[in-house]
C-alpha cells in the first residue's frame, strides 16, 4: 500500500501518465496501483522504467517490439565503437555521431519491418540507401584518419564540418524513414529505383577503377559520362514506373529512391576516387601550389578536404536536380499510360464514361502523349498508302 508520502519513482510514473491520452489513462492509473504492492527500491524502478517505455511508446502494428529497441541500442554502441577505434583522429564528437546516425538507421529498419510484417516486405531501396550512407561515411571516416589536417586548424572549423556532414546524413536517414510510412512499398517501384542506382554505379566504378587526378583537382565534374546518367536513370525509373500502371505515387516512389541512390553512388565515386590519388597528391606542382596559397601544408590534405566538402555538398544538390527530371519521367509516364479500362481504344480517341486524361498539371503532357501514341497506333494498324492511278499515270509520263 502506498505510504502517504510518494517516493521519487511514483512521482516519475506519474508524471508520465499524466501526459498520456485519455483513452490510455485508466491504464496509467492501474499501474500505479500495481507500483504501491512492490516494496524493493530497485524492482520500483524497474517497473517505473517499463511501464515508461510502454506510455511513451505503445505496442502496435507499426512499432518495433523489444528486438527493435536492442538492434537500435546496438547498433549505437557498435557505431560508436567502430568510429572510435577505426578512426581515433575523427575525434569523440565523431564517435558520437556515428553512435546517434547507427541508431536511427536501425529504428528505421525496425520501423519498415514492424510495418511490412516481413524482412522480404521491407523495401529492398531502402537497404541500398543506408548501405551507400554508410559507405560514404566510412569513406570520410578512412580519409580523415589518413589525413587529420582535413578537420581545420581550430575546435570551431572540427566541429562545424562535423555537424554539417552528420545533419546531410541525417536529412537522407529522415527520407528513408518518412517515404515506406507515405505510402505502402510496391516492390516493383524499388525494383525499378535499384535498376537506375546499378546504372549510376556502372560508370562510377570504372572511374573508381581509373581515377584522374587532375579531373579531381580543377575539374568540374570528374567521372565523365555518369554524371549524365546519374541525372537520366531517376528520369527513366519514373517513367516506367509511373507508365506502368498510370500512377503518379508509383513515379514519384521510384524517383525519390533513384535520387537518393544518384546522390551516394556519385558521392561515394568521388570519394573514394579522391582516396585512390591522394598518395600521388604531392607530386603535383599546381596541387601543392593551391594548398600553400590556402595555408595548407599538406597538398593532399587540402585535396581530401576540399573533395569531401565537394561530395558532401553533392549529396544535397545531385538528389535535388534528379528528383526534378524524375518529376519529368512521372509527368510523361502519366501521360503515356492508358487510364485503367481504355487499353486499344487510344487510336479511335473513345474513352467509356467520358474519363479524362491525366490529372490536373499532367493535363498538357497527357494531351501531347496521347496523340503521339495514337498517330503511333494509327500508322502501324492502317495499310500501306498507295498512289492513285493519276499520280501512277504522271509518273509513267
Amino acid at each position: 500500500m502506498r505510504t502517504n508520502t510518494p517516493d521519487l519513482a511514483y512521482r516519475c510514473l506519474a508524471a508520465v501518465i499524466g501526459r498520456m491520452p485519455r483513452a490510455r489513462r485508466d491504464w496509467g492509473w492501474a499501474m500505479l496501483a500495481e507500483l504501491d504492492q512492490l516494496r524493493s527500491r530497485g524492482a520500483r524502478w524497474r517497473f517505473v522504467l517499463g511501464a515508461a517505455r510502454v506510455a511513451l511508446l505503445p505496442p502496435g502494428p507499426n512499432r518495433p517490439g523489444g528486438y527493435g529497441v536492442l538492434a537500435v541500442a546496438g547498433s549505437a554502441a557498435a557505431g560508436a565503437a567502430g568510429g572510435h577505434l577505426l578512426a581515433p583522429a575523427t575525434g569523440v564528437g565523431a564517435a558520437a555521431a556515428m553512435a546517434v546516425l547507427a541508431a536511427a538507421a536501425a529504428w528505421s529498419l525496425a520501423a519498415a519491418r514492424a510495418r511490412a510484417g516481413r524482412w522480404r516486405r521491407v523495401p529492398a531501396a531502402q537497404f541500398a540507401v543506408l548501405a551507400g550512407l554508410g559507405a560514404c561515411l566510412a569513406l570520410v571516416l578512412a580519409t580523415v584518419q589518413r589525413y587529420p589536417a582535413v578537420l581545420g586548424p581550430s575546435i570551431m572549423a572540427y566541429w562545424a564540418w562535423l555537424l554539417f556532414v552528420a545533419a546531410v546524413a541525417a536529412g537522407y536517414l529522415a527520407v528513408a524513414w518518412w517515404l515506406p510510412r507515405w505510402r505502402r512499398p510496391v516492390r516493383r517501384n524499388n525494383l525499378y529505383a535499384l535498376a537506375a542506382g546499378v546504372a549510376v554505379a556502372i560508370p562510377a566504378v570504372h572511374y573508381i577503377e581509373h581515377p584522374s587526378l587532375h579531373g579531381l583537382n580543377v575539374g568540374g565534374f570528374p567521372g565523365g559520362w555518369a554524371w549524365l546518367v546519374a541525372l537520366l536513370a531517376p528520369l527513366a525509373a519514373a517513367f516506367v514506373a509511373s507508365g506502368s500502371r498510370g500512377r503518379l505515387e508509383d513515379g514519384l516512389e521510384t524517383g525519390t529512391w533513384a535520387a537518393l541512390l544518384s546522390g551516394l553512388t556519385m558521392s561515394i565515386m568521388l570519394l573514394a576516387a579522391t582516396y585512390r590519388v591522394l598518395p600521388a597528391a604531392g607530386g603535383s606542382q599546381q596541387i601543392v601550389a593551391e594548398a600553400h596559397r590556402h595555408g595548407v601544408a599538406s597538398a593532399a590534405a587540402w585535396l581530401a578536404g576540399n573533395n569531401i566538402g565537394g561530395a558532401t555538398i553533392l549529396l544535397i544538390w545531385l538528389p535535388v536536380v534528379a528528383f526534378c527530371l524524375a518529376n519529368l519521367g512521372v509527368t510523361l509516364g502519366c501521360g503515356w499510360a492508358p487510364p485503367p479500362g481504355t487499353r486499344g481504344l487510344e487510336a479511335t480517341g473513345h474513352q467509356p464514361g467520358g474519363q479524362r486524361r491525366g490529372r490536373g498539371w499532367l493535363n498538357c503532357t497527357g494531351w501531347w502523349a496521347t496523340t503521339l501514341r495514337s498517330a503511333v497506333a494509327t500508322n502501324s494498324s492502317s495499310p500501306s498508302l498507295r498512289p492513285s492511278a493519276n499520280s501512277r499515270s504522271m509518273l509513267a509520263r
